[in-house]
């Protein structure tokens, strides 16, 4: 077994409000191996973008990390300073956000932007930066990349925007990739050959990624791995075959059962009856159970364990 480029080990990350701490996630393990993209999905709410946001150290007040270990390469993310971080970030580390609009600055050209984390990481003088910029745009098939320098953000798609926030996070070839929700606000077409683009991408750049989704379609077409978040927990991770066709946990069960293509023509889509947990004060024992068709007095008590069940897949459920 070769080492894991990002290994995350009982990671926990507590949110301090007025009305109580929040335990958005609270205890997870995940590993990512060189050149593998793996899945993240789960409800809104359950603790998926915290996780990620806790890796690269921009857990946004009030929340603290108070557990757990991020290794990168085998090296504690955790204990690093902020100044070190901002080193990491961007460089051997990346993020493409949800809202290309709101991540990027509306009085700065295209070209500005990108070239200044060119020009922070990789220590370039501005016209070797232009010249990278112009590579990169080239890398994600950008149109006329020359002209495309001088414009403002408002000026593109967003198509062409999400585009702009890709090359941005690949133009220092880092060793992680994190998308969340990354074709959230863009059509089903423009979705396609963004998820198309990332996945040729990471065979030509060999940068590991961390798809962050509720939508199981994009799950299935590039992830190899999927991890199942509930309420702030790890509940279910395998192989995206394994899980798609072979699910062991009835969380997963019912979101699978929810897709539409499941039910007759002119039936309800089913739904997972109940709601997403408080987790300023979460169920005792399995933090499903209250939502669980299976649920017995057990779950009710004790917290099951996320363990193999099948070759590389495991599950935490006191019956599967």
């Amino acid at each position: 077994m070769t080492k894991p480029i990002l290994d995350i080990q009982g990671l926990k990350t507590y949110f301090f409000t007025y009305n109580g701490v929040v335990r958005a996630v609270d205890g997870i393990d995940l590993t990512v191996n060189r050149n593998e993209v793996v899945g993240i999905v789960g409800e809104t709410g359950c603790g998926k973008s915290v996780t990620v946001r806790s890796t690269m150290g921009l857990v946004p007040d009030p929340g603290r990390i108070v557990a757990g270990r991020v290794l990168l390469d085998g090296d504690n993310l955790l204990a690093k300073s902020d100044t070190e971080l901002r080193q990491i970030r961007g460089a051997r580390m990346s993020m493409i956000f949800q809202n290309p609009l709101s991540s990027l600055n509306p009085v700065f050209t295209i070209g500005n932007q990108v070239g200044h984390v060119i020009s922070i990481h990789q220590n370039l003088n501005k016209k070797e930066a232009r010249r990278r910029v112009v590579d990169v745009f080239d890398l994600v098939r950008l149109p006329d990349p020359e002209r495309l320098l001088g414009k403002y953000p408002h000026e593109l798609s967003g198509g062409m925007l999400q585009r702009v926030m890709i090359a941005m996070a690949l133009s220092c070839r880092p060793e992680v990739l994190i998308a969340d929700e990354p074709t959230t606000a863009l059509d089903v077409t423009i979705q396609a050959q963004i998820l198309s683009l990332m996945l040729q991408l990471k065979e030509e750049t060999g940068t590991a990624i961390i798809m962050i989704t509720h939508d199981l379609g994009v799950v299935a077409e590039t992830c190899d791995r999927v991890a199942v978040m509930y309420a702030g927990l790890i509940v279910e991770q395998g192989s995206t075959l394994a899980i798609f066709n072979e699910p062991l946990h009835p969380y997963t069960e019912g979101l699978l059962a929810s897709l539409p293509g499941h039910q007759n023509a002119g039936d309800e889509l089913t739904t997972i009856e109940g709601l997403v947990p408080d987790l300023i004060h979460p169920p005792t024992g399995c933090r499903f159970h209250p939502r669980c068709p299976i649920a017995q007095e057990i779950c009710e008590r004790e917290v099951p364990e996320l363990l193999e069940k099948n070759d590389g897949q495991a599950v935490a459920c006191h019956f599967r």
